[in-house]
């Protein structure tokens, strides 16, 4: 058996796409300085990328509008994004590890070969959604209703649905260490121009800013 080698610009390539795809989940378009924020690399080395990306055919770029994915970018983008998230069902329904674990080292299996996540795809009986409840590409489930914490009105109770996910562990530490997660109910206490202020199921209280706000998803259950 040949031994199977996943090169270091295809990675790259891969990995520009896939954040990419999950700034666009978070806020309908990536701008270059949070591309290079998710990476962690120089703006200049995004900019080189984005172009060659745009030039293939996997982008299109507007200076002041930000990158979205094409068609063909997309489709890439959704294998990888499907692989992690099969990966995270794997590490997290059948090893048991947390949300955070449970993303960490599925980025570690992402650039395996195909075939390896569909025969983990039918051992997990075939999940629509990862822990966080984002819809797994090609399983058949449409992203749900719902909007981000940021947008909901004082006074609301909120069913958590999902947690957008980035490059980084922090958001998901932070959303795990307040006890947010999908699921669970909250009230939206308060907002402003500087965050939210809402209580947990069980009493406890937060403050999250806007920004941490925008990767949290849910759908409202009434008033509080």
């Amino acid at each position: 058996m040949e031994l199977i080698v996943v090169r270091d610009d295809r990675r790259a390539l891969e990995d520009y796409l896939t954040t990419i795809y999950r700034l666009e989940e978070v806020y309908g378009v990536a701008r270059t300085c949070d591309i290079a924020r998710e990476l962690r690399v120089k703006p200049g080395t995004v900019t080189k990328m984005i172009s060659k990306l745009a030039s293939r055919g996997y982008v299109s770029w507007s200076p002041y509008r930000g990158v979205r994915l094409t068609e063909r970018g997309r489709e890439v983008a959704e294998k990888i994004i499907r692989r992690h998230r099969i990966a995270e069902c794997f590490f997290n329904s059948m090893l048991g590890f947390d949300l955070v674990k449970s993303h960490v080292y599925a980025h570690l299996l992402e650039h395996l070969p195909d075939e390896v996540f569909e025969k983990l795809y039918a051992l997990l009986g075939k999940p629509t959604k990862c822990p966080h409840g984002n819809p797994i590409p090609g399983a058949g489930c449409a992203p749900p209703s719902d909007k981000p914490l940021a947008r909901f009105s004082p006074r609301t109770r909120v069913e958590v649905t999902r947690i957008l996910c980035n490059s980084h562990t922090e958001t998901l530490l932070r959303l795990q260490s307040m006890g947010i997660a999908p699921g669970i109910e909250v009230c939206i206490e308060d907002s402003s121009s500087d965050g939210i202020v809402l209580s947990i199921s069980g009493g406890a209280r937060a403050s999250i800013d806007k920004e941490l706000a925008m990767y949290v998803r849910g759908v409202e259950r009434g008033a509080c």
